[in-house]
């Protein structure tokens, strides 16, 4: 009898394994019993997983003698049977013929096989000989139209903006003079086209997100081609089951890497092809001043690069961000999340470019390679009705390792003004830059290289709407260094701020700056309602 008991297998010894849906012990023992019947002795260790949407007992039997590595493959294929059991039932909420769930399955898989992996540090390498000078590039007259007509232009609009608050597409925001993100861009390849006779199309990357949002917006449009395509929509899985979780937030765009998957999926690759489009130029929605530039697209066109990578001069707001370097000799994309933590201060401090999201590729060569891509995978942690989730991401600079002929070309900092946040946004918005034909254009006035640091502190300030109420006008910062707002604090119209401003708003006060105040070098500190501080 003692034997016997030695091999039963009870709830207890089920307590370390993830379960979502627990049916009561003697249930369970029964179905552990009648599965297990007979095999016991020979298999010690059982993995079960139970779906969150039907009861279904997976069994796996692992041999006794294992070694490590048998014993991880053991775990992850426990965990691809299980999963593949959910994406079977979440099957029906995707349109029929669906590749999603497919290309979802690849990603997790891979996931499984290489989620605690590192890059070794002693392959990297500097990839300045691969990094190669803007400036060093020239365009010649002649071969402006001849080159714009086989240019297509995507612009990444598929997020939401949640950093700022935002639940719709962060493209939607009026940037300036009642213009958003997506008119701005419209002006800016109108302006190349008419001014080349050229017809170069824009082409929008959405997500299940912002489709409608921004059918709406473009539509009317006139005399520009407009083409639309959706991001694939994957499934949240939670931290601790691996699992898909339920409810209405539980599916998200699985980052602009995925952009070559659905080219190749839906056929558009192709179609670019078929139309004449050699090249493709791939930016942030958000970053207006990354526009078409004929410099760059004869560095193409010339056939020096196939996928060319714009980078430029790390500052202390992007210490974190990827960068190019060599590994085993190869141009790779390097994000600091990949990198041994023993290294990740000699990573920041090493490697003094990073990337823009700005790329140029040759579309014969993405065909060529386009069913060969397997991204670097990034965990995206989130915290979902207060359960921890992963979403799998791809990011779409990744793919420059599998290119014949890639380089990196560093740019000015002019061709980078993303917005991520409300203190982006107040720069973008202020009159440290002028809009050209839809291009953001740096002010001549300002006679201080750079833009002035600015740091927002606090819920009024990474929130959109309440980031407008706090300005009627935003103020003159031509002349501005350093700017700190925490607080309530609202600006009336007409106000200068210069130099270094710090302006503190501490719990339960309110600061009013009244129009027309000038503040240069001044702390501000306190209840200050309605005081004129000149």
């Amino acid at each position: 009898m003692a034997d016997e008991r030695r091999n039963m297998v009870t709830a207890d010894k089920l307590l370390n394994i993830p379960i979502l849906v627990f049916l009561n012990v003697s249930i369970l023992n029964q179905k552990i019993k009648d599965e297990t019947k007979n095999v016991l002795t020979t298999y010690q260790k059982i993995v079960i997983s139970f779906s969150p949407f039907k009861f279904k007992l997976i069994v796996i039997y692992t041999p006794l003698k294992m070694d490590e590595h048998t014993e991880d493959q053991q775990y992850v294929e426990s965990k691809i049977i299980a999963m593949n059991e959910e994406l079977d039932y979440l099957s029906h909420m995707y349109k029929e013929g669906s590749k999603e769930l497919e290309s979802f399955k690849k990603l997790f898989e891979r996931y499984l096989q290489t989620k605690d992996q590192k890059i070794d540090w002693d392959k990297i390498t500097n990839a300045d000989d691969l990094i190669i000078d803007y400036h060093e590039h020239k365009i010649s007259k002649e071969t402006k139209t001849e080159m714009l007509n086989k240019l297509a232009v995507i612009k990444l609009n598929g997020g939401l903006g949640t950093t700022m608050g935002l639940t719709g597409p962060k493209s939607k925001i009026e940037v300036r003079d009642g213009n958003n993100f997506i008119d701005l861009v419209i002006k800016q390849i109108k302006h190349f086209n008419c001014k080349y006779e050229s017809s170069v199309p824009l082409i929008l990357m959405n997500s299940f997100n912002t489709q409608k949002e921004t059918e709406k917006m473009i539509k009317g449009s006139k005399n520009i081609t407009i083409k639309t395509f959706n991001q694939f929509k994957y499934p949240k899985i939670s931290v601790n089951t691996k699992l898909p979780i339920t409810g209405d937030k539980s599916f998200y765009p699985p980052g602009h890497g995925n952009l070559y998957e659905v080219l190749y999926q839906t056929k558009l690759l192709d179609e670019l092809i078929n139309e004449g489009k050699e090249y493709l130029f791939i930016s942030n929605i958000d970053n207006l001043s990354s526009t078409i530039d004929l410099n760059i697209l004869r560095i193409l066109d010339k056939g020096k690069a196939d996928f060319i990578m714009e980078v430029t001069d790390k500052t202390t707001a992007d210490i974190k961000g990827g960068t190019l370097v060599k590994y085993n000799d190869v141009l790779r994309l390097i994000e600091v999340a990949m990198v041994p933590q023993d290294h990740v201060k000699e990573f920041i401090k090493k490697f003094k470019v990073f990337n823009t999201n700005s790329l140029w590729i040759n579309l014969k060569s993405l065909k060529e390679v386009v069913t060969k891509l397997k991204l670097d995978i990034i965990q995206n942690r989130k915290v979902v009705d207060g359960q921890t989730v992963i979403q799998l991401e791809t990011a779409v600079g990744s793919a420059i390792q599998y290119f014949k002929n890639p380089i990196g070309l560093k740019v000015s900092r002019e061709r980078f003004s993303p917005v991520k946040s409300c203190s982006d946004l107040f720069l973008v918005e202020s009159n440290l830059y002028k809009t050209d034909k839809g291009t953001l254009v740096r002010n001549e006035k300002r006679m201080i290289s750079g833009n002035p640091t600015v740091k927002f502190i606090g819920r009024n300030f990474n929130n959109f709407e309440k980031y407008k109420k706090t300005f009627l006008d935003i103020p003159d910062i031509i002349d501005l260094d350093f700017l700190v707002l925490s607080g309530t604090i609202s600006f009336g119209r007409k106000i200068v701020l210069k130099g270094t401003v710090v302006i503190i708003a501490p719990e339960g006060s309110k600061i009013d700056i009244p129009d027309g105040t000038i503040l240069e070098d001044k702390v501000v500190y306190g209840n200050c309602s309605m005081m004129n501080i000149k």
